[in-house]
């Protein structure tokens, strides 16, 4: 019975982790796809600025594609 009870817990151990492990990569992911987009919007802006229209489009692209 002892055994089970342990297989149990480390079961249970694993998923947790892999639980956290997926939570810790989704925040990342958010993080990255929120810096990106600024990042992006910023570039937009000064190709606006500059009227840089090939700069403008290289960087609608990443724009939606970040948002897709």
């Amino acid at each position: 019975m002892e055994s089970k009870s342990v297989e149990i817990l480390a079961m249970r151990r694993a998923f947790l982790q892999a639980s956290d492990d997926l939570s810790a990569d989704l925040i990342i992911e958010e993080s990255l796809r929120t810096f990106n987009e600024a990042r992006f919007l910023e570039k937009i802006e000064e190709s606006l600025v500059n009227k840089n229209e090939e700069m403008f489009n290289h960087y609608m692209e990443l724009l939606n594609d970040v948002k897709n």
